[in-house]
């Protein structure tokens, strides 16, 4: 039975990891391939992203959260110059995706190092 596409914005860094290798895999269109999600589109795809992003600005900073913003608008304007993947556009916004993802990855290890380690069980 088909449900009407229900927005998902990330609430934290992993589920804005989720969302953006998620994005790879939709790209150029961000329509579901199956039609399970009718509504899916590009438009709620990168408000999702945008609106994620703003919530994650006090744990991005202004800097990386204005540079994540903008390689997001350019992003979709590579993806949307090649819907039909015609022209080498949707490799050139997949690899502003897989650039996000890095950055993003680099926040969640360097978070990872500053959380003391935890003691080991007891026997």
């Amino acid at each position: 039975m088909f449900q009407p596409y229900t927005l998902l914005i990330p609430q934290n860094l992993n589920e804005m990891l989720d969302k953006l290798t998620g994005m790879v895999i939709l790209s150029p269109k961000f329509e579901d391939m199956i039609g399970y999600f009718p509504g899916r589109n590009i438009d709620n795809t990168f408000y999702e992203l945008g609106e994620g992003l703003r919530l994650l600005r006090p744990e991005l900073g202004e800097e990386l959260y204005f540079k994540l913003r903008n390689m997001s608008a350019q992003m979709r304007v590579y993806f949307e110059a090649d819907y039909d993947k015609t022209t080498d556009n949707t490799r050139k916004g997949r690899d502003i995706l897989l650039d996000m993802v890095d950055l993003l990855e680099q926040i969640e290890c360097e978070r990872s190092a500053q959380q003391p380690a935890e003691a080991p069980a007891a026997k």
